[in-house]
């Protein structure tokens, strides 16, 4: 799926096949239902292989030189937080387990804040530690995801962002499944994926709204909010 040049050790060369490839595709997918539905102009990706394919107007923007993900838009290497963007510029911004890679990602919710236009969106993409994965983990059955340090709550996430003034609007679990890298073992105990358990999805899917003085949220009716009901 991807054909990126990437060095061994850098952490999201596990998207790059086996279960990792897998979980990259049904975020992707994902992604797609919430732009789908919503219609953003400008996004903005902050690091993680890229989720988005085809599209003019996206910006992605990575933390490493070593990397090379060209992307259908603005590339380019940079810090998170100090986001060389002008404010109020991005409809929609991406962050696929940044929270996992920075010690320090708190200080990029306030660039991602001034960032949005009022009322812009973010789509958060974690581990869920509440998984089949966050077992296999604690039990130490298996390298589970070797790169990630840790599984962060969700609850934990989407309390940080309302801290900085953004309003939570729903979650989607994904990929509910055991981890293996190896195909034959993860195809005879994918029962899980097959029935579509999605309380075990090994991760999740966050979208939140900037929060504005003029804001008026209807959950019901935010488009934004049924992606992350409408997703299989």
């Amino acid at each position: 799926m991807l054909e990126f040049g990437i060095e061994k050790k850098h952490p999201f060369n596990w998207f790059l096949s086996g279960i990792g490839a897998q979980l990259y595709a049904r975020e992707m997918s994902a992604l797609n239902v919430v732009l789908e539905q919503s219609h953003e102009g400008r996004v903005l990706q902050l690091s993680g292989p890229p989720l988005i394919r085809s599209f003019s107007k996206f910006h992605y923007i990575h933390y490493d030189d070593g990397l090379n993900f060209p992307s259908v838009g603005h590339n380019v290497c940079g810090q998170f937080d100090k986001i060389g963007i002008l404010g109020e510029c991005i409809d929609l911004v991406v962050v696929p387990h940044l929270h996992e890679l920075l010690p320090n990602f708190v200080a990029t919710i306030p660039e991602i804040y001034r960032v949005l236009n009022n009322e812009g969106s973010v789509v958060v993409f974690g581990f869920n530690p509440f998984s089949i994965w966050g077992s296999q983990r604690i039990l130490g059955l298996g390298d589970v995801v070797p790169w990630c340090h840790k599984f962060y709550n969700a609850n934990t996430v989407i309390k940080k962002f309302e801290d900085a003034d953004f309003c939570f609007l729903g979650r989607k679990n994904l990929f509910p499944s055991f981890y293996s890298e190896s195909a034959m073992i993860y195809n005879k105990l994918n029962v899980l994926d097959k029935l579509g358990c999605s309380a075990f999805g090994s991760a999740y899917m966050l979208v939140f709204k900037k929060r504005t003085s003029t804001m008026t949220l209807n959950t019901e009716k935010s488009i934004a909010f049924n992606a992350t009901q409408d997703i299989a």
